[in-house]
C-alpha cells in the first residue's frame, strides 16, 4: 500500500509543532458487479455507488461495518464521486 503524509498542527505545547500523520490508501478490485437499484437493503439509493466486476475502487471510509464509502479509482479525483458500497460483511450475508 502507498503511504502519504499529511502535515498538520497539533497543540502539543506552545508553540505548535509539525507532526506527520499516516494516511493509508486502500484500493480493492471488485469481484462482482453491484447495481444499487437492484438492492432493497441500500440505506440511500442516491448515495450508493454502482460498480462492475474488475473495477478498482478506493475505499474512503470503513467506519460503518455494513456500508463503506468508496469512489472509482481515477487519476482525476474531481470526476469520481464518493458513494456507498456494500462492505465485505454485507456481501457475505
Amino acid at each position: 500500500m502507498k503511504r502519504r503524509y499529511i502535515k498538520c498542527l497539533l497543540p502539543l505545547s506552545l508553540p505548535y509543532r509539525y507532526v506527520n500523520v499516516h494516511v493509508w490508501q486502500v484500493r480493492v478490485r471488485a469481484l462482482f458487479s453491484y447495481d444499487p437499484t437492484d438492492d432493497p437493503s441500500v440505506p440511500c439509493l442516491e448515495a450508493a455507488l454502482a460498480f462492475s466486476r474488475g473495477d478498482v475502487l478506493e475505499i474512503v471510509s470503513q467506519e460503518d461495518p455494513v456500508w463503506w464509502q468508496a469512489r472509482h479509482d481515477a487519476s482525476d479525483r474531481h470526476i469520481s464521486r464518493v458513494g456507498l458500497i456494500p462492505s465485505r460483511l454485507c456481501h457475505e450475508r
